[in-house]
Protein backbone atom coordinates (compact mmCIF):
# COMPACT_ATOMS: atom_id res chain seq x y z
CA UNK A 1 0.00 0.00 0.00
CA UNK A 2 1.34 3.43 -0.86
CA UNK A 3 1.61 5.65 2.25
CA UNK A 4 -0.29 8.73 3.34
CA UNK A 5 2.19 11.59 3.86
CA UNK A 6 1.24 14.32 6.40
CA UNK A 7 1.77 17.85 5.04
CA UNK A 8 0.03 19.91 7.71
CA UNK A 9 -2.87 19.63 10.13
CA UNK A 10 -5.66 17.71 8.37
CA UNK A 11 -3.80 17.77 5.01
CA UNK A 12 -2.12 14.68 3.55
CA UNK A 13 -0.57 13.61 0.26
CA UNK A 14 -0.89 10.38 -1.70
CA UNK A 15 1.57 9.34 -4.40
CA UNK A 16 -0.07 6.53 -6.39
CA UNK A 17 2.08 4.59 -8.86
CA UNK A 18 2.04 5.75 -12.47
CA UNK A 19 -1.16 4.70 -14.20
CA UNK A 20 -3.25 4.52 -11.04
CA UNK A 21 -3.64 8.22 -10.22
CA UNK A 22 -7.00 8.67 -11.99
CA UNK A 23 -8.35 5.35 -10.75
CA UNK A 24 -7.36 6.09 -7.15
CA UNK A 25 -8.85 9.60 -7.34
CA UNK A 26 -12.22 8.34 -8.56
CA UNK A 27 -12.19 5.48 -6.07
CA UNK A 28 -11.59 7.75 -3.06
CA UNK A 29 -13.98 10.41 -4.35
CA UNK A 30 -16.79 7.85 -4.43
CA UNK A 31 -15.85 6.11 -1.17
CA UNK A 32 -18.37 6.39 1.68
CA UNK A 33 -16.16 7.83 4.44
CA UNK A 34 -17.57 8.02 7.96
CA UNK A 35 -16.04 11.46 8.57
CA UNK A 36 -15.70 14.42 6.16
CA UNK A 37 -12.96 13.87 3.59
CA UNK A 38 -12.04 15.91 0.52
CA UNK A 39 -9.84 14.62 -2.32
CA UNK A 40 -7.93 16.89 -4.71
CA UNK A 41 -6.12 15.71 -7.82
CA UNK A 42 -2.80 17.33 -8.68
CA UNK A 43 -0.38 16.67 -11.53
CA UNK A 44 1.25 13.54 -10.08
CA UNK A 45 -0.29 13.26 -6.62
CA UNK A 46 -3.52 13.40 -4.65
CA UNK A 47 -4.14 15.74 -1.73
CA UNK A 48 -6.44 14.53 1.05
CA UNK A 49 -8.11 16.84 3.57
CA UNK A 50 -9.44 14.95 6.59
CA UNK A 51 -9.33 14.90 10.39
CA UNK A 52 -9.50 11.10 10.37
CA UNK A 53 -6.61 9.73 8.28
CA UNK A 54 -7.28 6.19 9.56
CA UNK A 55 -10.40 5.98 7.39
CA UNK A 56 -8.34 6.88 4.30
CA UNK A 57 -5.76 4.21 5.14
CA UNK A 58 -8.54 1.65 5.47
CA UNK A 59 -9.96 2.69 2.08
CA UNK A 60 -6.52 2.42 0.50
CA UNK A 61 -6.13 -1.11 1.85
CA UNK A 62 -9.26 -2.13 -0.06
CA UNK A 63 -8.04 -0.28 -3.14
CA UNK A 64 -4.78 -2.26 -2.99
CA UNK A 65 -6.64 -5.57 -2.84
CA UNK A 66 -8.56 -4.77 -6.01
CA UNK A 67 -5.63 -3.23 -7.90
CA UNK A 68 -2.60 -5.22 -6.66
CA UNK A 69 -0.62 -2.05 -5.94
CA UNK A 70 3.12 -2.42 -5.47
CA UNK A 71 5.03 -0.05 -3.12
CA UNK A 72 6.09 3.16 -4.83
CA UNK A 73 9.43 4.88 -4.22
CA UNK A 74 9.52 8.31 -2.63
CA UNK A 75 9.89 11.07 -5.24
CA UNK A 76 12.78 13.50 -5.08
CA UNK A 77 11.81 16.62 -3.12
CA UNK A 78 13.03 19.80 -4.78
CA UNK A 79 14.07 22.90 -2.83
CA UNK A 80 13.29 26.31 -4.33
CA UNK A 81 14.70 29.68 -3.27
CA UNK A 82 12.41 32.35 -4.68
CA UNK A 83 13.46 36.04 -4.84
CA UNK A 84 10.88 38.61 -3.74
CA UNK A 85 10.82 42.37 -4.08
CA UNK A 86 8.82 43.87 -1.21
CA UNK A 87 9.18 47.45 -2.46
CA UNK A 88 5.82 49.30 -2.24
CA UNK A 89 6.54 50.83 -5.65
CA UNK A 90 5.27 47.57 -7.16
CA UNK A 91 2.15 47.71 -5.04
CA UNK A 92 1.36 45.54 -2.03
CA UNK A 93 -0.74 45.21 1.12
CA UNK A 94 2.05 45.44 3.68
CA UNK A 95 0.41 48.45 5.32
CA UNK A 96 -2.85 46.52 5.69
CA UNK A 97 -1.12 43.55 7.30
CA UNK A 98 0.88 45.92 9.49
CA UNK A 99 -2.33 47.44 10.83
CA UNK A 100 -3.80 43.98 11.48
CA UNK A 101 -0.75 42.51 13.22
CA UNK A 102 0.89 45.61 14.79
CA UNK A 103 4.12 44.54 13.08
CA UNK A 104 6.20 46.94 11.01
CA UNK A 105 6.67 46.31 7.30
CA UNK A 106 10.30 45.43 7.99
CA UNK A 107 9.30 42.87 10.62
CA UNK A 108 6.74 41.30 8.27
CA UNK A 109 9.34 40.93 5.52
CA UNK A 110 11.87 39.44 7.94
CA UNK A 111 9.36 36.91 9.30
CA UNK A 112 8.14 35.93 5.83
CA UNK A 113 11.69 35.37 4.56
CA UNK A 114 12.64 33.37 7.66
CA UNK A 115 9.96 30.77 6.95
CA UNK A 116 10.55 27.30 5.57
CA UNK A 117 7.54 26.32 3.50
CA UNK A 118 6.26 23.17 1.90
CA UNK A 119 3.91 22.79 -1.05
CA UNK A 120 0.83 21.27 0.57
CA UNK A 121 -1.18 21.01 -2.63
CA UNK A 122 -1.52 22.53 -6.08
CA UNK A 123 -4.66 24.21 -7.32
CA UNK A 124 -6.69 27.35 -8.06
CA UNK A 125 -4.50 28.07 -11.09
CA UNK A 126 -1.93 25.91 -12.94
CA UNK A 127 1.31 26.30 -11.03
CA UNK A 128 -0.25 27.83 -7.90
CA UNK A 129 1.12 26.04 -4.85
CA UNK A 130 -0.49 26.32 -1.43
CA UNK A 131 2.55 26.69 0.83
CA UNK A 132 2.19 25.53 4.41
CA UNK A 133 4.40 26.66 7.29
CA UNK A 134 3.45 30.34 7.56
CA UNK A 135 4.49 31.93 10.85
CA UNK A 136 1.40 32.34 13.09
CA UNK A 137 2.25 36.01 13.54
CA UNK A 138 1.44 36.61 9.86
CA UNK A 139 -1.81 34.66 9.70
CA UNK A 140 -4.60 36.83 8.39
CA UNK A 141 -8.03 36.55 6.84
CA UNK A 142 -8.64 36.91 3.13
CA UNK A 143 -9.80 40.22 1.74
CA UNK A 144 -13.52 40.86 2.18
CA UNK A 145 -13.58 42.17 -1.39
CA UNK A 146 -11.19 40.25 -3.69
CA UNK A 147 -9.09 42.21 -6.18
CA UNK A 148 -10.33 42.02 -9.76
CA UNK A 149 -6.74 41.60 -10.97
CA UNK A 150 -3.66 40.36 -9.15
CA UNK A 151 -0.47 40.51 -11.21
CA UNK A 152 1.48 37.36 -12.07
CA UNK A 153 4.36 36.90 -9.65
CA UNK A 154 2.51 38.39 -6.69
CA UNK A 155 3.60 36.77 -3.44
CA UNK A 156 0.67 36.66 -1.06
CA UNK A 157 -0.67 35.23 2.20
CA UNK A 158 -4.10 34.24 3.53
CA UNK A 159 -5.15 32.30 6.61
CA UNK A 160 -2.16 30.04 7.41
CA UNK A 161 -0.66 29.78 3.91
CA UNK A 162 1.45 31.73 1.45
CA UNK A 163 1.75 31.38 -2.30
CA UNK A 164 2.73 32.93 -5.63
CA UNK A 165 0.21 33.86 -8.32
CA UNK A 166 1.53 32.30 -11.58
CA UNK A 167 -0.75 34.38 -13.85
CA UNK A 168 -2.75 37.59 -13.76
CA UNK A 169 -6.04 36.67 -12.11
CA UNK A 170 -8.62 37.77 -9.55
CA UNK A 171 -7.53 37.08 -5.99
CA UNK A 172 -8.35 37.75 -2.36
CA UNK A 173 -5.00 37.12 -0.65
CA UNK A 174 -2.93 39.96 0.85
CA UNK A 175 0.01 40.85 -1.40
CA UNK A 176 3.39 41.09 0.33
CA UNK A 177 5.65 41.47 -2.69
CA UNK A 178 6.46 40.36 -6.21
CA UNK A 179 8.86 37.81 -7.69
CA UNK A 180 10.42 37.84 -11.18
CA UNK A 181 10.61 34.03 -10.97
CA UNK A 182 8.48 32.29 -13.62
CA UNK A 183 6.20 29.77 -11.95
CA UNK A 184 5.00 28.08 -15.16
CA UNK A 185 6.81 27.23 -18.39
CA UNK A 186 4.55 25.40 -20.83
CA UNK A 187 7.49 24.83 -23.19
CA UNK A 188 8.72 22.28 -20.63
CA UNK A 189 6.43 19.34 -21.37
CA UNK A 190 8.08 17.17 -18.69
CA UNK A 191 7.34 19.57 -15.80
CA UNK A 192 5.67 22.82 -16.83
CA UNK A 193 5.16 24.04 -13.24
CA UNK A 194 8.05 25.09 -11.02
CA UNK A 195 6.42 23.71 -7.88
CA UNK A 196 5.22 20.18 -7.14
CA UNK A 197 3.47 18.77 -4.08
CA UNK A 198 5.98 18.15 -1.30
CA UNK A 199 8.58 20.62 -2.60
CA UNK A 200 10.24 22.94 -0.10
CA UNK A 201 10.30 26.71 -0.61
CA UNK A 202 12.07 29.67 0.95
CA UNK A 203 11.90 33.36 -0.01
CA UNK A 204 14.66 35.95 0.03
CA UNK A 205 14.39 39.74 -0.45
CA UNK A 206 15.74 41.62 -3.46
CA UNK A 207 15.81 45.30 -4.37
CA UNK A 208 13.63 46.96 -7.00
CA UNK A 209 16.74 47.31 -9.17
CA UNK A 210 17.52 43.58 -8.96
CA UNK A 211 13.90 42.79 -9.64
CA UNK A 212 14.02 44.84 -12.83
CA UNK A 213 17.19 43.16 -14.03
CA UNK A 214 15.85 39.63 -13.47
CA UNK A 215 12.40 40.42 -14.87
CA UNK A 216 13.83 41.80 -18.11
Amino acid sequence: MFPLYPLSHCLYELRPPAGLLERCFHYLSAYAFSAPCRIFQNLNTLAVETENPAQVIAALALFDIHNAVAPSPDPVVQVHQIPVCYDPVLGNDLHVLSDQTSLSAEEIIQIHCAGHYRVGMMGFLPGFGYLTGLDPRLRTRRKAQPDARVCAGSVAIAEDMTGVYPFDSPGGWLILGHTPQRMVDFSNSHQPTLLQCGDKVTFYPISIETYGKIAH
